[in-house]
């Protein structure tokens, strides 16, 4: 996938490190597409590890939350950017997931397994 690593952890969390851009969209779209299609119940997404979004990325993620919720799953993305925050907050996406800045401490050991 280029620039971009998708790390799972037991279907239920994923962690994006490196570059979520036009080059790695697609690629990245069909991977969490299948990680929420493959589960249920919470999807924890880690977004701290990006160093880049650009539009295409950010579509990514909108269209995973709304993936997420078609599903019945619950999104929760974790540590995304003040602005990346904001952009996903004017897209809608807080109405289809929760962002927070952190872990609560019952999901850390589940996170990190």
């Amino acid at each position: 996938m280029g620039d971009l690593q998708i790390d799972l952890a037991r279907g239920d969390s994923v962690s994006l490190v490196g570059r979520l851009d036009a080059r790695t969209a697609a690629a990245a779209r069909a991977a969490l597409h299948d990680v929420v299609d493959s589960g249920r119940g919470e999807l924890l997404v880690e977004l701290g590890g990006l160093e880049i979004w650009d539009r295409a990325g950010l579509g990514v993620v909108v269209g995973l939350a709304r993936r997420a919720a078609g599903r019945g799953r619950t999104l929760v993305l974790l540590n995304p950017g003040p602005r990346e925050a904001r952009l996903l907050r004017v897209a809608g996406v807080g109405r289809m997931a929760r962002m927070t800045a952190s872990v609560p401490e019952a999901d850390e050991a589940r996170l990190l397994a």
